[in-house]
């Protein structure tokens, strides 16, 4: 037995905080491993025990990504041996599992899908009983492929296609996006257009073919043929051995209809009345015959005239370059006659002979007929000389005939003759305002009072004036309105009716029945005084005066008076006569 060696010991707690000497090795006693010191790091470095109990498994798998023992350090090479394990081979995503020399087949995930991988050959699955694909629960089945029996592929664990000894069976609806080629397509019900069920191919149980549009059948093919219900657009033309027969309309676009045969026709049919016509050529000649009678309508010959059997009816007329020659009358008239009837009213030149009478055309007539005086007569006097909106004065009550009375804004209003635009305006009707009108004002009181007061002169003497003779002017003055005494003046004027009269086109308004009325203006004038300037030759008055003294009084009161004027029958009630607007119709 070696000698006895001891070292410092102490808990893994105890040597979390001890960093020890550079080279010290101590014991922990939780884990009984030694542990190195560095004399810096704390806790030391443990070495790891026989089973790694003290080793994390984070240490382990770190250690095993890093660096220190990373790429080609570590790569076991088990030769032949088998890897058997009871535990599970734990893969990260984008890690793969490579098989083949060349790395050909890798299983691997990438985060988010499962991959196999096969860049060389084939892949192969093999199973003795059934190769079945199914959800991640089980539950649902994929894709099922069984051992010398059918291939089954689902939707939502339904069966929807399965191979069979005779081909496949399809549970539900094909839809085909581009062609479907076969020897032969069974189908219980109808081939469908996508999207639309009432668009389909429809195999009847009586061995015909319905194609349908829009839920009606529009083709049909029977043991005895085809059937189109509706228009049949050809681009590219059709071939017909035999009859074709159609119950509705042909229409052909932008081509020709081609019938060859010696002497072809065309019949045209009607089922329900005669005659029934058809067209042929026969022998270069074009005709038009009657199938009923087989009697020739219309013919067109080689040479290019036309033999029409029978009246004919041009309703727009006949353009004719050339003569025409009539052997016959024309709508039972002999063209000769009525030629020389023509020359009897028309000179040569086409203008018509004196006194060729006419007959008269309808009051009403617009057109470009021959007009006889008479027309010309009656047109005048039908003339409407005012157009429709004319407005005029009449004087009666209604509006003549043709006219339209205007009864709005009009009733009692005055006329004004402008030179401008015509309008209207004003407040007070007619009758108010020309009526007999009585004034009465009076002007307001005035008193005047007050005293005059003279002062006393004290004089003394007596007064000689010596006798003076003189001559001289008086200036004029012109008095002011307040300045004349108080008068009136008085006025007459004359009143007049206007009367709406026409001279030529135009209508007037004329004003007659002229009355001179008399009326008086108020009182003007305020009684005040004036003064007038005087001029004259210059001389001298001596006067002496002798006297004793005296006093002047004086003193002036008034009392409160009125002016008043009354103008009474200011008789404004003009004289007028009524009239009427009315409009043209």
């Amino acid at each position: 037995m070696a000698k006895l060696l001891k070292l410092r010991r102490g808990t893994t707690s105890q040597h979390s905080s001890f960093t020890g000497a550079e080279g010290e090795v101590t014991i922990d006693t939780n884990k009984d491993v030694p542990v190195v010191h560095d004399g810096s790091t704390a806790g030391g470095h443990p070495v790891a025990a026989e089973d790694m109990s003290n080793v994390s498994s984070a240490s382990i798998a770190g250690r095993l990504g890093s660096a220190a023992i990373a790429g080609t350090k570590v790569s076991p090479d088990f030769g032949s041996q088998t890897i058997t394990t009871t535990g599970t081979l734990d893969i990260p995503d984008n890690a793969r599992i490579k098989l083949g020399t060349g790395d050909d087949l890798q299983i691997y995930h990438d985060g988010t899908s499962s991959r196999i991988e096969n860049d060389e050959g084939n892949l192969t699955i093999k199973s003795d009983g059934t190769l079945g694909l199914y959800s991640y629960t089980g539950t649902e089945a994929m894709a099922k492929f069984i051992a010398n029996g059918a291939a089954e592929l689902y939707h939502n664990n339904t069966k929807r296609l399965e191979t069979t000894s005779a081909g496949v069976d399809i549970t539900g609806n094909v839809d085909v996006d581009g062609s479907i080629t076969c020897n032969d397509l069974i189908s219980a019900g109808a081939l469908l257009h996508e999207g639309d069920s009432n668009t389909l191919v429809h195999f009847e149980n009586n061995d015909e073919i319905h194609l349908k549009t829009n839920g009606s059948v529009r083709g049909k093919f029977t043991n005895a043929g085809a059937q189109i219900t509706g228009n049949l657009d050809v681009s590219s033309g059709v071939d017909v051995t035999g009859n074709i027969t159609a119950t509705g309309d042909a229409t052909i676009n932008g081509g020709d209809i081609t019938i060859l045969g010696a002497a072809p026709k065309l019949h045209l049919t009607d089922s329900g009345d005669n005659p029934d016509f058809y067209i042929e050529n026969n022998n270069g000649q074009f005709r038009v015959v009657d199938g009923t009678t087989a009697s020739s309508r219309f013919d067109i010959n080689s040479d290019g005239h036309i033999d029409v059997t029978g009246n004919l009816d041009a309703h727009s007329g006949i353009d004719v370059t050339g003569n025409i020659t009539c052997t016959g009358t024309v709508d039972g008239r002999d063209i000769a006659s009525d030629a020389n009837l023509l020359l009897g009213i028309t000179q040569a030149n086409g203008v018509l002979h004196s006194n060729v009478t006419a007959t008269t055309a309808n009051a009403g007539t617009n057109s470009t007929a021959v007009a006889t005086t008479a027309f010309v007569t009656t047109a005048i006097a039908n003339a409407d000389a005012f157009p429709s909106g004319t407005k005029m004065l009449f004087q009666q009550t209604s509006a003549p005939t043709g006219w339209t009375k205007v009864t709005s804004g009009v009733d009692n209003k005055a006329l004004r003759v402008v030179s401008g635009s015509a309008s209207s305006g004003g407040s007070n009707a007619f009758s108010n305002t020309f009526a007999s009108k009585a004034i009465t004002a009076n002007s307001g009181n005035t008193t005047a009072g007050g005293n005059v007061s003279v002062g006393n002169t004290a004089a003394g003497g007596n007064i000689s004036v010596a006798n003076a003779n003189t001559g001289g002017n008086v200036n004029s003055h012109t008095l002011s309105t307040n300045e004349m005494p108080s008068h009136s003046h008085s006025y007459s004027i004359y009143t007049h009716t206007p009367r709406g009269e026409r001279d030529g086109d135009a209508p007037t308004v004329r004003f007659v029945n002229n009355n001179l009325v008399g009326f008086n203006t108020g009182n003007t004038g305020g009684s005040g005084g004036h003064s007038h300037g005087f001029t004259g030759g210059a001389h001298n008055h001596n006067a002496n005066f002798s006297g004793s003294n005296h006093n002047h009084n004086a003193s002036f009161s008034g009392s409160a008076h009125n002016h008043s004027i009354s103008v009474t029958n200011l008789d404004m009630g003009v004289q007028y006569l009524d009239v009427i607007i009315a409009s043209k119709d």
